[in-house]
């Protein structure tokens, strides 16, 4: 069996950690300023916890609303990586409207839906099981960053 062939349960349980690991994204937004919700470490190519919360969000609503679920999405995602805050709370809650959007499509995902074969945004053909586990993967990734970014902000 390969990863692309996970059982239901183990399936829906990725996306189910999608859900856990964004909210602890938006979650490390909290009592940041603005300055400190912007602040890109001093390495090449590092990102703000905004631009990481911003893009993880993003990529779920891709994977899981447009690819999966076939909704219109429009997705910018150079606009991503600049994207800058006066304040967290507009990004949080819009994730909480979303966030029962992409909810309702984890659980209501049938075997069939599961084992389908969907065209990525990247023109890679993955089944919504690996597309689970592949997005899961992704969002874990930002969380790690986005907690590490926050503690280095919350020194300036």
């Amino acid at each position: 069996m390969t990863f692309a062939q996970l059982p239901k349960q183990e399936a829906i349980s990725s996306g189910h950690h999608i859900i856990r690991s964004l909210d602890r994204i938006m979650e490390s937004l909290n009592g940041l300023n603005d300055k400190q919700l912007n602040y890109q470490p001093p390495a090449r190519g590092a990102n703000s916890i905004y631009m990481i919360a911003t893009h993880a969000l993003a990529s779920a609503e891709e994977s899981l609303l447009k690819t999966i679920n076939g909704q219109p999405i429009s997705r910018d995602r150079k606009q991503e990586f600049s994207a800058r805050a006066d304040a967290a709370a507009p990004l949080q809650q819009y994730w909480q409207q979303q966030r029962k959007q992409l909810q309702n499509v984890i659980d209501s995902l049938s075997e069939n839906e599961l084992e389908r074969e969907y065209r990525g945004a990247n023109g890679e053909t993955l089944t919504g099981s690996a597309i689970l586990l592949t997005e899961a993967l992704h969002i874990a990734e930002h969380l790690g960053q986005a907690e590490i970014t926050r503690d280095l902000a919350r020194s300036i």
